[in-house]
């Protein structure tokens, strides 16, 4: 099996039809055609059908095209380090990063990686866990920055602690609530949930769980930073967000941090990648440097204790 023959397999079934991948390949339409006829005829299946909307995988090609993606992944990673070992500091890095680690932890090691890689490009893919579990469980994903439920860990994965996710609940620039101090004011407010967890509603039950309220009025669900932002800064709605946003939002004009003095926790903020894949020196260099952002931040908590604030539970 050729690689070539692969990776025009993954051109088309991306982009739907043969000559918009050729196009992205930059070669001709029947060698896309020849290639995906004997990939067909070395596996002994047909690999897409004709739709009114163009060409679309079998289902054995659904499951081939999995695969594929991983083994292409790997073979340019490879490519990458051996031009890397030759002194060559070029590639792509593709990291996956939760809001959170977007706002708190990216802007800090952003710098200092350009610096020590400039010619290595960055492919941020933005989600959490949830969505981006099979990604980095095969290994497409090099790396994850983010909240793990610990439910969701596993030999598969190498995953590294980085430090406790507390909470703080955001709602907009005057919000009827944004003076309140107790989770108890809250008690007639409406959220957004994120699917930090399988049941994402679960990161917002636990906040009134931990003082025995009755569930809260779940009105809204969002994946991302800019849609929980979004709904947030036009609604009465509030959000439970990770305290890697806290500066961020501090810096803002559209929303604020809800002073509650009781503090909650989320799953904490790890670093994970597929266990049998080794990082590259990029991916290594990077999580060095999300390690050094780690330690300052567990540093920053400290002096909020002496300071008469609270800290989360030891690593």
């Amino acid at each position: 099996m050729k690689f070539n023959h692969l990776r025009r397999f993954v051109a088309v079934a991306e982009r739907g039809s043969m000559r918009s991948a050729a196009r992205e390949l930059g070669i001709p339409q029947p060698v896309i055609t020849r290639s995906i006829q004997e990939l067909e005829r070395e596996l002994g299946v047909q690999l897409f059908e004709r739709s009114i909307n163009g060409i679309v995988l079998t289902p054995i090609a659904e499951k081939i095209l999995r695969r594929a993606k991983v083994m292409e992944t790997e073979m340019e990673r490879t490519l990458e380090e051996v031009d890397q070992y030759k002194g060559k500091e070029v590639g792509t890095l593709t990291i996956g990063l939760s809001s959170g680690a977007h706002v708190g932890i990216l802007p800090k090691v952003l710098a200092p990686f350009r610096k020590r890689y400039p010619k290595v490009r960055i492919k941020v893919v933005e989600g959490l866990f949830p969505k981006l579990e099979t990604d980095i469980r095969d290994g497409i994903i090099e790396l994850y920055v983010g909240p793990i439920p610990r439910e969701r860990f596993g030999a598969d994965l190498t995953v590294d602690l980085l430090f406790e996710n507390q909470r703080i609940i955001v709602g907009r620039q005057g919000h009827p609530l944004s003076q309140a101090t107790s989770i108890m004011d809250l008690k007639d407010a409406q959220w957004v949930a994120t699917p930090v967890m399988m049941d994402s509603e679960n990161e917002v039950n636990a906040i009134y769980t931990a003082v025995d309220m009755p569930p809260p009025n779940i009105v809204a669900q969002a994946s991302s930073g800019l849609s929980i932002l979004s709904i947030v800064a036009s609604s009465d709605l509030l959000a439970p967000l990770p305290h890697l946003w806290s500066d961020f939002i501090s810096s803002t004009k559209f929303a604020c941090i809800i002073p509650i003095k009781q503090t909650t926790f989320s799953p904490p903020i790890c670093v994970a990648r597929q266990s049998r894949l080794l990082l590259s020196p990029p991916g290594q260099f990077f999580t060095d440097l999300v390690h050094r952002v780690a330690v300052n931040h567990k540093r920053s908590l400290v002096s909020s204790v002496e300071s008469g604030g609270t800290l989360p539970p030891p690593l």
